[in-house]
């Protein structure tokens, strides 16, 4: 049997880095617990605050991009739909296809109820694994929309909101995981 000993290893081409295609060379988290209101408008609108944002060392690397959102929409109406961006622009292969049906409008991920109340807060989780072929810093945030009523999306509370023990405040947040390519 041979044993092997060592004290450094150093990659050639990137020196005192070996990256292993497929492990997690770093994680990062962007968390937000501000309870927001948001008034759409049946536009996509940032949820302010809730970003996070890694510099990929290789450009063969890979992002496992997860976000954990809890939300709320109005309490007669029906939808919020999500879509994830990336320095600012709709990351469009995270989304579903527009054309499914002749007015769809396709989303990273959706939540709602025939009739939210003012007591019902759904917890939405999502992945995409992005590949973004560079090695500048990625800024990933959520977009959110009531595209049926133009409505208002809640973060992190519920439609009505108090000052009472029983009205929890939760935290919404993004993992970013960068895997060697």
């Amino acid at each position: 049997m041979s044993i092997l000993k060592v004290d450094t290893i150093n990659e050639k081409t990137s020196g005192n880095k070996v990256q292993i295609p497929g492990h997690i060379i770093q994680v990062v988290e962007g968390s937000m617990d501000d309870r927001l209101a948001l008034s759409t408008g049946g536009n996509w609108t940032q949820v302010t605050n809730l970003t996070a944002s890694i510099t990929p060392s290789s450009t063969s690397s890979k992002i496992l991009v997860q976000c954990n959102v809890n939300l709320a929409g109005h309490s007669s109406y029906y939808t919020v739909g999500a879509r994830l961006y990336v320095n600012g622009s709709h990351l469009s292969d995270a989304s579903s296809s527009d054309a499914t049906y002749a007015n769809d409008n396709g989303c990273w991920f959706a939540a709602g109820a025939q009739q939210w109340n003012n007591y019902i807060r759904e917890q939405a989780t999502a992945q995409y694994l992005h590949s973004p072929a560079s090695t500048s810093a990625q800024v990933y945030s959520l977009y959110v929309n009531d595209q049926r009523d133009n409505s208002t999306v809640y973060i992190n509370r519920y439609h009505y909101q108090t000052n009472t023990s029983y009205m929890y405040t939760t935290r919404s947040n993004f993992l970013l995981m960068e895997i060697a390519g």
